[in-house]
């Protein structure tokens, strides 16, 4: 019997595993830093308030791993929200099937990024230009696939709480 086999190998996500050392907790930094969180993740009332009832213990938790994913993949960075808008201005997205991974990848952004990263980018212009997108895809033919990205938008956008918020 070789023991090899029973050798677990390294998981690739061990530094997003976090302790904390209850002593070190600094509270008023958590009380401060945690209402700001909640309204980064855009959640509904009630499920902010059942954040807000978790033991400082998760909330610290949740701050310190929060802020690990942010550093790891530059999430809520305002620049990424700036380029999207940069290329959706461009002439020659709708040019190219080639360019639809742009707009699946502004999907994924717009449903996955922070309230504020949405914000920012609706405050920029964003639906204003993607609605001309839009309004482009009708009047030339062949753009159904484009058209129905630009939707996929619109819905991230109108699931957020950003749309009760602007006009889109």
């Amino acid at each position: 019997m070789h023991i090899e086999k029973y050798i677990v190998p390294p998981d690739p996500f061990h530094s997003l595993v976090f302790t904390l050392d209850a002593a070190n907790l600094n509270k008023c930094e958590v009380d401060i830093a945690f209402p700001r969180l909640l309204a980064e993740l855009d959640l509904s009332p009630e499920n902010q308030k059942l954040l807000l009832d978790q033991p400082i213990e998760k909330k610290c938790l949740m701050l310190t791993e929060q802020n690990a994913i942010r550093d790891k993949y530059g999430i809520g960075n305002s620049k990424i929200a700036e380029k999207f808008l940069e290329i959706i201005q461009g002439n020659s997205l709708l040019d190219s099937d080639k360019n639809l991974y742009v707009l699946e990848a502004l999907f994924i952004s717009l449903r996955t990024q922070s309230h504020s990263y949405v914000e920012n980018f609706v405050k920029l212009g964003g639906s204003g230009h993607l609605k001309s997108l839009l309004s482009e895809c009708s009047r030339r033919s062949g753009l159904e696939q484009h058209a129905s990205a630009i939707l996929l938008c619109f819905r991230a956008l109108l699931n957020s709480t950003v749309f009760f918020n602007y006009d889109l």
